[in-house]
């Protein structure tokens, strides 16, 4: 297994405190097993802006609705981070993701 693959399993595995705790998602609004939350890069609006899929095959995905931007669970920790996606981003994600589950300390 790929380093990516690990730590998105362990996104997937713990999405939704991930998402409360990066989005400061409050409330979970459940329609169509989605999580609706504000975007906390972009002004505040009485409107929610992205979507993170919960359950199926596009758990983890997620989609900013304003800005058109959107990715896997790995994106998702890269976006709440950084308020942005790109390989630098990434890249701290899994750091952040291998930190959080104390995978970097695991035997291999």
């Amino acid at each position: 297994m790929s380093r990516f693959s690990v730590a998105k399993d362990c996104v997937l595995d713990s999405l939704e405190s991930i998402v409360a705790e990066l989005l400061h998602a409050k409330q979970k609004f459940r329609k169509r097993n989605l999580w609706n939350v504000r975007n906390p890069f972009r002004a505040k609006s009485k409107e929610d802006q992205m979507v993170v899929w919960l359950t199926g095959a596009r758990r983890g995905a997620w989609k900013d609705y304003v800005s058109g931007e959107a990715g896997d669970a790995i994106d998702l920790v890269a976006y709440g981070l950084k308020g942005h996606v790109d390989h630098s981003s990434r890249m701290a994600a899994v750091e952040w993701i291998e930190d959080r589950f104390h995978i970097r300390t695991m035997d291999k």
